[in-house]
């Protein structure tokens, strides 16, 4: 599965992931295997959102079986968030992810963390590591 979120969009998301569950299985396959296409897709909405607010730093949270097998790898498309200079961090959850591919994902942004959450407990654990370390930024 891929789901791409960010602190803007959080409240958003889970009916987004709420309806691509809700989809035929060959549907929710299309969305939930590209990590590139979803990576790339994060990368665009922070880039193009009128709403964003360009002081914040921007963060992009993708969360994946770590099986990529359709569109770009996001090996290619994480060089989009490096040049917009937005974080990336990963969180794989399947038995079988491909850890190694994601973790790269991850460090190739400034701050970027990988993390494997094999229970509700570790993905909770995760997500309170990265809200932790989110960056701050005051402005006058």
């Amino acid at each position: 599965a891929t789901l791409v979120a960010t602190p803007c969009t959080a409240p958003f998301m889970g009916a987004a992931l709420g309806f691509t569950l809700s989809q035929p299985t060959m549907i929710a396959m299309l969305i939930f295997t590209a990590i590139g296409l979803g990576l790339q897709t994060g990368v665009n909405s922070l880039l193009r959102d009128p709403l964003t607010r360009p002081f914040a730093v921007k963060t992009i949270i993708v969360m994946t079986d770590g099986q990529h097998n359709a569109g770009p790898s996001p090996i290619v498309t994480v060089a989009s968030a490096v040049a917009a200079q937005h974080t990336v961090h990963t969180i794989t959850f399947s038995p079988d992810a491909n850890q190694q591919l994601m973790r790269s994902v991850a460090e190739a942004t400034e701050g970027g963390r990988h993390f494997h959450a094999n229970d509700d407990t570790d993905l909770t654990q995760s997500f309170r590591t990265i809200a932790r370390n989110l960056s701050v930024v005051l402005i006058d």
